[in-house]
């Protein structure tokens, strides 16, 4: 009975917890949703986006050592990343279908498994769900920030002078910070074009994060702090142009037979820097979609034929794809789809940053499907 009695205790404790961390507001939805697109953007097939990611982080940690005497560990971490996506098709359902690359100089495992002694099948490109996110991260993984931002964007909230709140989880170096923003939409000065659209963004953050410092051991990092975010849209495009985060933070550290406290600042900028529209696709019913909407805008005359005939039970129980490709097959390849310019924002890059090259985009002629 008493074993029942702390057990209800312990949950209702549980649960107090939780409500009061929702009621901060920093209590932040699961980070396993990646933000891709901006709501409302229309994509095509064979659109490209590329970021470019910079995250730097200075940890301090302030302990007394065995002796009384207060010592500072001091760590930096600096990572520049970048990830990339060619939007290679449409599924059944109408989402985007990416084919993706990302460039990381810190692999996640430093004894990577070996590699199979038999060929096998890549994987499925991951499909987008209809919030434009995917639901693990993968190599997505390095660009999740952009989805505080990202996961709140329409054209509503986009109205100048218009106030809203976003929440996210990010996992940075040396911590996991849960983020709560207040935001607010302006146009962006000197913005020649008229379709940039600058958020600014101030909240709080609660810090989690476990590290081993010299002298003290493995220490666990508790804290809070505050946010300061700012974001670019093209208001016209609905695209993400760059993202910028400052994050300051302090708390206790934890060890097994210690205490201390340290001071955390993060810095994270991501920036748009290569862009391809892409064609939009032609549909003509749900899960079809004609050869020649992709790209290249041709098709041989004898393509986009199908069954329209009701299904039969016993003759033909599923509706069937007759897409043939007639003769003679085209000659020629088109050319690559066109860069668009991108307006100026100011978010430098370094002339080094490392920039990971899209996926190429599908084949002129591909076999479309119907469901």
């Amino acid at each position: 009975m008493k074993g029942l009695r702390l057990l209800v205790y312990l949950t209702a404790v549980a649960a107090t917890l939780a409500l009061a961390l929702t009621a901060m507001g920093v209590d932040a939805p699961d980070a396993g949703k990646t933000f891709l697109l901006m709501n409302g953007h229309s994509f095509g097939i064979g659109e490209q986006q590329v970021y470019a990611i910079e995250r730097s982080a200075d940890l301090s940690v302030h302990f007394r050592d065995a002796a009384g005497t207060l010592r500072t560990k001091r760590y930096h971490h600096h990572v520049r990343t970048s990830v990339a996506f060619t939007i290679e098709g449409v599924s059944s359902a109408g989402r985007p279908v990416l084919a993706m690359a990302a460039y990381n100089p810190n692999p996640a495992s430093a004894n990577p498994e070996p590699p199979p002694s038999s060929p096998q099948s890549p994987p499925p490109s991951p499909e987008l769900d209809e919030h434009g996110s995917l639901a693990t991260a993968g190599d997505a993984g390095s660009f999740a920030p952009a989805s505080i931002i990202l996961s709140s964007l329409n054209d509503d909230v986009l109205s100048a002078g218009k106030k809203w709140t976003s929440s996210g989880s990010l996992i940075l170096p040396f911590a996991k910070i849960a983020v709560n923003l207040e935001n607010a939409a302006i146009p962006m000065k000197d913005d020649q074009s008229g379709t940039v659209t600058q958020i600014n963004s101030v909240g709080k953050t609660d810090v989690r994060g476990k590290v081993n410092v010299a002298g003290f051991g493995q220490a666990l990092l508790r804290g809070s702090g505050s946010a300061l975010a700012t974001s670019f849209v093209d208001s016209r495009d609905k695209l993400l142009l760059g993202f910028t985060l400052d994050s300051t933070s302090r708390g206790n550290a934890i060890g097994q037979r210690k205490r201390g406290a340290y001071d955390l600042k993060e810095q994270l900028t991501i920036k748009l820097v290569h862009y391809v529209p892409g064609i939009a696709p032609v549909v003509i019913g749900p899960g079809y979609i004609i050869a020649s909407g992709y790209v290249g805008s041709y098709a041989s005359p004898d393509t986009g034929n199908f069954s329209t005939a009701p299904p039969n039970q016993i003759a033909v129980p599923a509706a069937t794809d007759t897409e043939y490709m007639g003769s003679p097959l085209p000659t020629f390849a088109p050319s690559a789809l066109p860069e668009a310019s991108l307006p100026p924002i100011p978010l430098p890059l370094a002339s080094d940053q490392p920039v990971a090259s899209p996926p190429p985009g599908p084949t002129p002629t591909p076999t479309p499907t119907r469901y």
